[in-house]
């Protein structure tokens, strides 16, 4: 996903899609596309026809994902 806004390539743009996951998370974009469906993974909002997950809410529902001894 493109982001003008967002001149700095090292920080994440605030909203992104399941495009960007996929390039930036572990988690192919099918895989955050099922999830969505089955009603799992961050909040999203739609936006027309396109999912939009802010990036705080997906970097906080990964970490929420962690298993084991902290």
């Amino acid at each position: 996903m493109k982001d003008h806004a967002n001149p700095d390539p090292s920080t994440p743009p605030e909203y992104v899609d399941d495009r960007y996951l996929a390039a930036h998370t572990p988690i192919s974009r099918s895989q955050w596309q099922l999830s969505r469906r089955a009603g799992g993974g961050p909040p999203f909002m739609k936006v027309g026809r396109r999912c939009l997950y802010k990036w705080s809410d997906v970097v906080a529902w990964l970490d929420a994902q962690t298993v084991g001894a902290k």
